[in-house]
């Protein structure tokens, strides 16, 4: 069995503690495996479930536990900047503290944007960017990079699956340029239902259906 057998393995372990509603047990399982993994050198792996770890962690409302291990998956993999975007999003949504999202994204840019394989992350450092601009009062920013993503020419060569939701949403929210956000989403969706993106179809319309409703 190599690590990535392994890895899928630990994977289904996770899961079913999970389900059997164990969520300490299956943090814990996240813990011990990465820290094997770190002494083993196995630096890729370790930082993959030390980031779950983080998920996990977020997502059961330990901010701090979760924060540490983002800050523990990037040490182990410090030129993968896909692990700053997600502790970006992190210290934006979850810690509401913009300013340090745009420093962790800042840091991201430099590493995901001249690497081939990663450079599909920029959308996602450039919304959590622009959405935290927009928290810190710049209006101007954020309705700039917006409107670069809703420009019609650039729309039509862009896939559904390419296009993020967040910035729109979040201008949408602080009543910024409201009508140009209902419309990028409303034309995501037809975008999206045009591809047969089942995935995208759901997302989008959860999110217009949250708007509305609020």
């Amino acid at each position: 069995m190599n690590e990535f057998d392994d890895c899928e393995e630990v994977d289904r372990r996770v899961t079913r503690l999970i389900m059997q509603r164990d969520r300490p047990g299956a943090r814990r399982l996240l813990r011990e495996t990465a820290e094997a993994a770190a002494v083993k050198g196995e630096f890729e792996v370790a930082s993959h479930f030390a980031n779950e770890l983080g998920s996990l962690s977020a997502a059961d409302n330990l901010d701090d536990e979760a924060l540490t291990a983002y800050a523990w998956a990037e040490e182990l993999r410090p030129t993968d900047g896909r692990l700053k975007i997600t502790t970006a999003n992190f210290l934006l949504l979850s810690r509401g503290e913009p300013a340090k999202a745009i420093q962790k994204i800042d840091e991201a840019i430099p590493l995901i944007e001249h690497d081939p394989s990663t450079r599909y992350a920029l959308t996602n450092a450039f919304a959590i960017k622009a959405v935290a601009r927009l928290h810190l009062g710049d209006t101007d920013y954020a309705v700039a990079q917006f409107r670069e993503w809703s420009n019609p020419v650039r729309f039509r060569r862009t896939s559904s699956t390419s296009c993020d939701l967040r910035l729109a949403r979040a201008l949408y929210v602080n009543n910024v340029v409201k009508n140009e956000a209902l419309e990028y989403l409303r034309s995501v969706l037809a975008k999206a239902e045009s591809e047969s993106n089942e995935h995208m179809v759901s997302e989008v319309r959860r999110v217009l259906s949250a708007l509305c409703a609020g």
